[in-house]
C-alpha cells in the first residue's frame, strides 16, 4: 500500500494502465474507487471539473493527479503519456487486485481489441450473476477479489468474448486503438456515451469490443442515473452517427445463442455453482432401478460443491416415501413437470432427464430456460423390441422419440460401455464427443444398517425360516423370469429343498407372465409378490440363499450389486454390461 501515498521524490515506474476517473459529485463517494485503482498498480488522474478543489483536499494523501480539464484533452494527454491502455471510469466502482492482467493480454494478442469491459453487479447486459439484472452489490458472500479469484481459477474462462458494445462503470480503452481512431468526443452527452462512440468508431475501422469474463468489478449502489444503453436520448444520438446501432446490442442483450450468453452462463456456474434440473417424473409409487438411480444422482449432486441448486420436477403433488429423505435436502427445490414445461423452475444451467427419452419433449422451451440439455439412454431394449408397446404405431413413435432426444440433446449418458456400443450401432444421431459413459454406481442406501421387513406373503407361505432363491425385477420378457422358474425346477428335481420368490411389477406389455405360468404349472408354484418396499427388498436380499438374474438384455443391472452388499451371491448371464462390470 506504500504506493498509495504521494511521494514527489519517487521515480515513477512504468505502468501499463492509466485511469481517468471522471468524478461528477462529492469526491468522498469516489475514495474506494481511487484506492482500489492505486492498489491495482494504476496511474490515476481524477477529472473533477467544478469539484477539483474538493477532490485535491480529499485525495491529498494519495498519489493521484487532480485535473479540471475537459474529457477530450485529458484523454489526449493520457494517450501521449507512457502506457498501453486507459481505464475510463464514469461511476464509482471497486476493482480487484491485478484487475487488468487478462485485459492487457487480450490487447497484446489482438491489436484489433479497442475496448475491454468487465463483469459487474451493475453493467447493463453484462451484469453478473444475473444477466440484464443490475443489483447494488456483489453476490452474497463475495466481493470483487473472491469472485475474480474463483473465475480465474477455471481454464474455461481464458479467452475473450466478443460483445456488441462496452458496458459498465469503467471500460478499458486501448491506447493503440485511440491513436488510430481518435480520442473521446467532448460533444457526447455523457462520458458513458463518449466511450460507446469511441467503440463504434472503432468498429468502422475493424476494431472490436470484448468482455473479460474472468474479472469482476463491484459497482456500489448510488443515486439513480440514466444508463446510456437504454436512455432514449443517448441511443438516438448514437444511432444518428452509427446506423447499425443499437441493432446488435438489442439482439445480444436477450439472445440465447450469442457468445455472451454462453460466457455469462459458464461464469455464473463457476463462481456460484450450477443450477441443475432433474426430470424426476419417474418417482412414482414403485421403487425400481430407475428410481434408485435418479435419487442417487440427486443426492450426489446435492453433495457436490460445484452445484448450487437441484430442481426436481415431479408429475404429481405426492412425494413417495422412499424419496422423501433425499428430496428434503436443503439444495433441492421441487417443481411441477406440467408436461415437461417446468413452468416454475426458472432458468437453470442444465436439464437432465436421467432415463429414457420416450416421448417428444418441448425442446424450444428447454432451450429457452437452460444452457444445456442432457439425456440418459439406459438401453435400447424397448427400441429394438416391439413387444413392449401396445401397437406398431406406438413402437415407431417411441423409436422416433429416442432418435429425436439423441439428436436434440447436448449430451447423452449411457450406463455402460455395452449400452454406448449399442447406441452407436443403432446409428442414433449423436457424435462421439456427445456420448458419455457414466457407470451409475452401486453405493445407494443399502447395507446392514438399513431397516428390513419380511413380506407378509413370504411369512404366510411359511418361508420365513426356509431356504429360498429370489428373483427381483419387473416381469419384462427379457428378464427371463420363466427361465428362473425352470432352473428352480431343476434344482428341486435334484433334491434341493429350496423355495423360489418372484418379486416385481407385472407390466402390461412384453411380460413373461404367460411363460411363467406355463413353467410354474408343472409342479410347485413359486411365491409371487406384485411389488416390494425398500425394507422388504432388503429382507429378501439379506435372507436369500442366492439371487437368480437371468436377464438377456440390460443397461446396467443393479440387482447383483445390491445383493452383494448383503453378501448374497447372484447367478447372472455372462454377456452385456454385467460381463463388462463383473468379469
Amino acid at each position: 500500500m506504500g504506493g498509495l501515498v504521494a511521494d514527489s521524490g519517487a521515480v515513477a515506474s512504468r505502468r501499463r494502465v492509466r485511469a481517468l476517473v471522471c468524478l461528477d459529485d462529492d469526491p468522498s463517494r469516489w475514495s474506494a474507487t481511487v484506492v482500489s485503482l492505486l492498489t491495482a498498480d494504476v496511474d490515476v488522474t481524477v477529472l473533477a471539473g467544478s469539484y477539483a478543489e474538493a477532490a485535491r483536499r480529499a485525495f491529498a494523501h494519495l498519489n493521484v493527479s487532480v485535473s479540471s480539464q475537459a474529457l477530450s484533452p485529458a484523454f489526449g494527454a493520457a494517450i501521449e503519456a507512457d502506457g498501453d491502455a486507459l481505464f475510463v471510469v464514469h461511476s464509482p466502482l471497486v476493482v480487484p487486485p491485478r484487475a487488468f492482467d487478462r485485459a492487457l493480454g487480450f490487447m497484446d494478442e489482438d491489436l484489433r481489441v479497442s475496448t475491454v469491459s468487465f463483469l459487474s453487479n451493475d453493467a447493463n447486459y453484462l451484469s453478473f450473476p444475473v444477466r440484464n439484472g443490475p443489483t447494488g452489490m456483489a453476490p452474497n458472500g463475495h466481493n470483487e477479489a473472491t469472485i475474480t479469484e474463483r473465475l480465474r481459477s477455471s481454464s474455461l474462462l481464458q479467452e475473450l468474448v466478443p460483445i456488441a458494445v462496452p458496458a459498465g462503470g469503467g471500460v478499458l480503452l486501448s491506447a493503440r486503438a485511440a491513436r488510430a481512431i481518435g480520442g473521446l468526443d467532448d460533444q457526447s452527452p455523457s462520458v458513458e456515451v463518449a466511450i460507446l462512440d469511441f467503440a463504434l468508431r472503432g468498429v468502422r475501422r475493424g476494431f472490436r469490443s470484448v468482455l473479460d469474463v474472468s474479472t469482476f468489478i463491484v459497482r456500489p449502489l448510488r443515486r439513480a442515473r440514466s444508463d446510456a444503453l437504454v436512455d432514449a436520448e443517448s441511443r438516438s444520438w448514437l444511432n444518428y452517427r452509427y446506423q447499425y446501432f443499437p441493432a446488435l446490442y438489442d439482439n445480444d442483450r436477450n439472445s440465447h445463442t450469442a457468445p455472451l450468453a454462453s460466457a455469462l452462463s459458464v461464469s455464473a456456474a463457476i463462481a456460484l455453482g450450477l443450477r441443475v434440473l432433474i426430470d424426476g417424473t419417474c418417482l412414482g409409487p414403485y421403487e425400481m432401478g430407475t428410481q434408485v438411480h435418479t435419487l442417487s444422482l440427486i443426492g450426489a449432486l446435492c453433495e457436490h460443491q460445484g452445484v448450487r441448486e437441484v430442481v426436481v420436477a415431479l408429475s404429481g403433488q405426492t412425494v413417495p416415501a422412499y424419496a422423501r429423505t433425499i428430496l428434503e435436502h436443503g439444495k433441492v427445490r421441487l417443481c411441477q413437470s406440467a408436461g415437461w414445461t417446468f413452468p416454475d423452475a426458472g432458468e437453470v444451467d442444465v436439464i437432465h432427464r436421467p432415463f429414457q427419452p420416450d416421448t417428444i419433449y418441448p425442446w424450444p422451451r428447454w432451450r429457452e430456460m437452460s444452457r444445456r440439455v442432457v439425456i440418459t439412454v439406459q438401453d435400447l431394449i424397448a427400441y429394438d423390441n416391439g413387444e413392449y408397446h401396445d401397437s406398431d404405431a406406438s413402437w415407431l413413435a417411441y423409436r422416433e422419440a429416442i432418435r429425436q432426444g439423441a439428436g436434440m440433446s447436448d449430451g447423452i449418458v449411457a450406463f455402460s460401455h455395452d449400452a454406448a456400443i449399442n447406441i452407436r450401432q443403432a446409428r442414433l444421431p449423436v457424435t462421439a464427443d456427445r456420448l458419455y459413459v457414466a457407470e451409475i454406481g452401486t453405493n445407494h442406501p443399502l447395507g446392514d444398517l438399513d431397516p428390513e421387513q419380511a413380506p407378509i406373503e413370504v411369512l404366510e407361505s411359511g418361508l420365513g425360516a426356509s431356504n429360498f432363491l429370489v428373483v427381483i425385477g419387473a416381469a419384462y420378457a427379457h428378464k427371463n423370469r420363466d427361465l428362473a422358474i425352470a432352473a428352480w425346477k431343476v434344482l428341486r428335481e435334484r433334491g434341493h429343498q429350496i423355495a423360489l420368490v418372484l418379486a416385481g411389477v407385472i407390466v402390461p406389455f412384453g411380460s413373461s407372465r404367460n411363460d411363467e405360468a406355463l413353467n410354474a404349472s408343472k409342479g410347485e408354484w413359486p411365491v409371487t409378490l406384485a411389488d416390494v418396499t425398500s425394507n422388504e427388498r432388503n429382507w429378501l436380499l439379506r435372507h436369500a440363499q442366492a439371487v437368480l438374474y437371468p436377464t438377456s438384455a440390460e443397461g446396467f443391472g443393479l440387482v447383483p450389486f445390491e445383493a452383494a452388499r448383503f453378501g448374497t451371491p447372484t447367478v447372472f448371464v455372462g454377456f452385456g454390461p454385467l460381463a463388462e462390470l463383473l468379469p
